[in-house]
């Protein structure tokens, strides 16, 4: 390619701005909203080449050709963003449905969103089964219990997750870049469900509604509220914290109060040997009224 051709990064970039325009002119035009004419008339533009159809042979357009067609598909991007908006090409893209069929219409593009819904109704079915086998299985009911918990738990992170996500995919704002942030929440929603199945009654005593259920129940809610159980076990961290602080400030008051305590009885016994010592210079014969007098009183001052 010589220098004035233009580069292949230029297509790509071209491709991909006529994509995403293609994309927000669908969305507008589905949902009833007013393309502005000059506008439209730039979308067919973008499709139809500068310099007219070539042949395969024929040189590749300019750098400066390139560059204004791409110029004029960054305006024409910007035009569509801005009626679009709060939804974006990326956002309309990953909430569209899949095809035109009855099932694929009745699922989206999003392959996390499609993980949790998988997820969810699985565990519908698994509690139900595993229900049912506790019924019929009472022998194996310590065993079905666990599983049964989980399944409950999983329910309940489905339900949390699908229906946060459903304002978004009915918005049409719905970001995959938060697609982790959603796996994650039902991972800790699973972990929530079964602690709060297991423990639940013991975190939160004197709690009448709490004690009236049961634990599948529990790990449902502790799988749809999994902030609650975790706001639960960190204030249960903070009491625990607390204790063993207060066992150590404790340990450390009593250690420095026996501190004190031998100070002060080491310096009561030096005030007694000084005392002793000025009674006996103080019964020396050689001394005047004045100074026994004095010392008296320093020995006094000594044993008080």
């Amino acid at each position: 390619m010589t220098p004035g051709d233009a580069s292949p990064d230029y297509e790509a970039k071209l491709l991909h701005l006529r994509h995403q325009v293609d994309v927000m002119a669908r969305y507008a035009t589905e949902t009833g909203k007013v393309i502005p004419p000059d506008a439209g008339a730039q979308i067919a533009r973008l499709h139809v080449p500068e310099s007219g159809t070539r042949e395969p042979d024929e040189a590749e357009p300019s750098t400066d050709l390139a560059a204004a067609g791409l110029s004029k598909a960054l305006e024409v991007h910007a035009r569509l963003a801005r009626l679009v908006a709060p939804a974006t090409p990326l956002s309309i893209e990953t909430t569209q449905s899949d095809s035109d069929t009855f099932l694929g219409s009745l699922l989206i593009r999003n392959p996390v969103i499609r993980l949790l819904m998988a997820l969810t109704i699985a565990s519908i079915f698994l509690v139900l089964f595993i229900s049912a086998l506790i019924v019929i299985l009472t022998d194996y009911s310590d065993w079905l219990n666990p599983l049964l918990y989980l399944s409950a738990a999983g329910l309940g992170a489905g339900f949390y997750s699908l229906t946060t996500a459903h304002r978004y995919i009915v918005e049409r704002t719905f970001d995959p870049q938060y697609n982790q942030i959603y796996l994650i929440r039902f991972i800790v929603g699973l972990a929530a469900g079964v602690i709060f199945a297991l423990f639940g009654k013991e975190l939160i005593q004197g709690g009448n509604t709490i004690s009236a259920l049961g634990p599948p129940v529990l790990a449902v809610v502790g799988g749809f509220a999994a902030d609650a159980v975790a706001e639960i076990l960190r204030r249960v961290a903070d009491v625990l914290t607390a204790a063993v602080k207060g066992g150590a400030q404790s340990q450390i008051e009593a250690e420095r109060a026996r501190i004190t305590s031998e100070e002060q009885s080491k310096h009561l016994e030096e005030n007694r040997a000084a005392a002793k010592k000025a009674l006996q210079l103080a019964a020396s014969p050689n001394l005047s009224d004045v100074v026994r007098g004095d010392v008296q009183s320093l020995a006094d001052s000594l044993l008080q």
